[in-house]
């Protein structure tokens, strides 16, 4: 049985893509997965058009042609399940360490500004909320209502925490501070996501290092999409490779499987006779 996939977001969607073309996966026979993916700025112009998401310019065209291999149109009603990626949402644990930083910073750095908890929390879920992400969700929602998964964008590496901004700050050395901020920041988006009717994803703990930064191996050879050729740094800060991709692949695939009653997975008999 078919089971369609519509998969948007901006440049994170790459390393899933490239991890869905080259690795077996365990999706079953008729699963299909449609990535659309573009700049976040290109991604806001989307507009709505008779039930079908339509690129607002002709650079958000062309980019979501490339990346879908369509006319970059999104024709909603045509999927059973949509996965949005990143799109700003996702924990970027520096910036909102620098931006709202909490007491405990006062552990570290006695005459430094502080902020409550609770501030923290309001100012992640205000960050939530109005990212791209919730908002093209919810633009979704007036055609089709279906199961939505919210990919977390990948954290920041870990090799931006010997920068020289950050490497003297004792606070993002201890694994406990970090460890409890990360999991209050993704506590925070989690509640965004269940009031959108969304079910979170967040990175595999085996790519993490220090808690809130992506393990420097995962961020070597970097996924991108590239139109114009252009050669692609050995090492992204930001972006996940083929590794990192197969694992939050399966994990979506797993997560859809379970939403679908089963759809989506390949049975052990399937794989047997594969």
């Amino acid at each position: 049985m078919a089971y369609a996939v519509c998969m948007i977001g901006n440049s994170h969607v790459a390393a899933l893509k490239m991890a869905w073309d080259n690795r077996d996966l365990g999706a079953a026979g008729g699963v299909g997965v449609t990535f659309f993916s573009a700049q976040t700025n290109l991604l806001e112009h989307l507009t709505l058009e008779k039930g079908v998401l339509v690129p607002g310019s002709d650079a958000a065209r062309e980019k979501l042609s490339f990346t879908s291999g369509t006319d970059g149109r999104i024709a909603i009603a045509s999927f059973d399940a949509l996965v949005m990626v990143g799109s700003c949402f996702g924990v970027n644990l520096l910036r909102f360490y620098r931006e709202c930083p909490t007491w405990e910073r006062r552990r570290f750095v006695p005459d430094a500004g502080i902020v409550s908890a609770a501030c923290l929390d309001a100012f992640v879920a205000q960050d939530m909320e109005e990212s791209i992400a919730v908002r093209l969700i919810e633009t979704i929602r007036k055609v089709k209502a279906m199961p939505v998964l919210l990919v977390g964008a990948p954290y920041v590496s870990a090799r931006a925490l010997d920068e020289p901004e950050w490497k003297d700050e004792a606070c993002l050395r201890d694994e406990d501070f970090l460890a409890r901020t990360a999991a209050r920041c993704r506590a925070s988006a989690d509640r965004v996501a269940a009031r959108h009717g969304c079910e979170t994803v967040w990175q595999d703990d085996s790519t993490v290092g220090p808690p809130g930064f992506t393990k420097l191996e995962f961020g070597r050879n970097p996924a991108r999409f590239n139109m114009r050729g252009f050669g692609l740094p050995e090492f992204d800060m930001r972006h996940g490779n083929e590794d990192y991709g197969a694992l939050m692949m399966r994990e979506i695939l797993t997560r859809l499987d379970a939403n679908s009653g089963g759809r989506v997975l390949a049975s052990r008999e399937q794989k047997l006779s594969a």
